[in-house]
């Protein structure tokens, strides 16, 4: 979030990238004090259709009311 506006969202691709080595950071092994960097990228067209977002949009994971500011 910037600004109150969504800069990604699901079905974005949001990764963790350590800072210091570059390697990706798994969800278990974020912790207070690590240096990562946040990466997205667009996923395939098909998820930004109306049936794609209705499975992995972020409805589908109770983010009720956000809309993706910026088009994939």
């Amino acid at each position: 979030m910037e600004d109150g506006r969504a800069l990604a969202l699901v079905p974005d691709v949001i990764a963790l990238i350590d800072a210091r080595t570059g390697w990706a950071v798994p969800v278990e092994e974020v912790r207070y004090g690590l240096r990562v960097r946040l990466v997205t990228f667009p996923s395939a067209a098909v998820w930004y259709t109306e049936a794609g977002l209705r499975l992995a949009g972020p409805d589908a994971f109770g983010l009720t009311g956000l809309k993706r500011e910026v088009a994939p």
